[in-house]
């Protein structure tokens, strides 16, 4: 689950926070390497005490529940890991305009103290979506 002020990339090619999504948005998703169209099919929110902040290279934070799943980078085939297992330095496979990136972590935080509205977003087919330019399932 990501927090709700979260930007995800849309089909159309702009973003819009999380929390304006629901089902039958399109979204940006990534099938065999290429951008395509993915429709939400579920929404979800929750109020949870402990979340994870990744602060990225490019500028971004991406603040979401210890087990939400990000794109790890690797040369042959990412792989997903959990957010609370991204370490200072872990390449995230993103993309920006439909074109792929390489996004690296430049530090973790851990809050346990705050509650933080998250959302959790469902695309048909389990497609992964796009959150703050990095890949997301």
């Amino acid at each position: 689950m990501i927090a709700d002020f979260a930007r995800v990339a849309l089909a159309d090619g702009t973003t819009k926070a999380a929390i304006d999504l629901g089902p039958g948005w399109k979204v940006l998703t990534v099938r065999n390497k290429r951008p395509m169209p993915a429709p939400i099919t579920e929404r979800t929110i929750e109020s949870h005490n402990d979340v994870v902040c990744l602060i990225l290279s490019n500028g971004q934070k991406l603040i979401g529940s210890r087990d939400q799943r990000v794109a790890v980078w690797r040369k042959e085939r990412n792989s997903f890991k959990e957010m609370a297992d991204i370490e200072p330095g872990m390449e995230l496979h993103g993309e920006v305009a439909g074109l792929p990136t390489v996004v690296r972590v430049i530090g973790v935080m851990f809050n346990a103290r705050q509650q933080v509205r998250l959302i959790g977003l469902t695309l048909a087919n389990n497609d992964c979506f796009i959150v703050e330019g990095v890949v997301c399932r």
